[in-house]
């Protein structure tokens, strides 16, 4: 009997011992869920930091390093923005100058926004319809953008004073290629005339 009631004793100890591990198994997946919900939390936050922000007075073009309009201001609606390969938000004072950038650098930007003209809210540059028109813009491109056909036409209709007519990006692309290549004959010459003067200053130091 005595022997009967040791094993028996034995028995309970070994199934005790074996539930202890089963909830400390339980409890190790318990520790394990928070650390899912922390990448879960940064896969968030790395989208949110993927998108259009609002520029402050800090901020300046890009490209030009001319000043950045903020919303509120009348020129702000031609502020265009786009995220760089390092996650950067860039802001341009204008539509041109967002792709000369590109030109300049060799740099594909990820996104692109530009303001809506009507709403000044930031829409996809791909899917904005550009309208050029004799309005006065940052950098005098000319360019206004919609975020849907019927409001670029109603635009173009009402604004026949202005020679309001529907654009492309392809036409942008067009104009501000040529006035950047103006733009860097013009740096060069002025480098070859600076170079010239020094030389002849040398010349007469002599």
């Amino acid at each position: 009997m005595r022997k009967l009631g040791l094993l028996l004793l034995s028995g309970l100890t070994v199934i005790a011992l074996a539930a202890c591990g089963d909830k400390s198994s339980e409890s190790g997946t318990a520790k394990d869920k928070p650390k899912v919900e922390t990448e879960n939390m940064k896969e968030g936050t790395t989208a949110q930091t993927a998108s259009s922000i609002e520029p402050t007075e800090e901020h300046k073009c890009a490209f030009c390093d001319m000043k950045i309009y903020l919303k509120d201001e009348t020129m702000g609606v031609f502020t265009a923005q786009a995220l760089n390969s390092k996650g950067e938000n860039l802001f341009f004072d204008d539509s041109g100058c967002l792709l000369n950038y590109e030109r300049k650098t060799g740099e594909k930007l990820n996104e692109k926004w530009v303001r809506d003209y009507l709403s000044t809210d930031w829409i996809d540059a791909e899917k904005a319809i550009p309208v050029h028109s004799d309005i006065q813009t940052p950098m005098k491109y000319g360019y206004a953008f919609f975020g849907t056909q019927d409001s670029a036409d109603k635009f173009t209709s009402e604004n026949t004073n202005t020679k309001a007519t529907l654009s492309s990006w392809e036409e942008i692309d067009k104009v501000s290629n040529e006035r950047y290549i103006k733009k860097m004959e013009k740096m060069k010459n002025k480098e070859a005339g600076d170079h010239n003067e020094h030389d002849d200053e040398s010349e007469n130091s002599h």
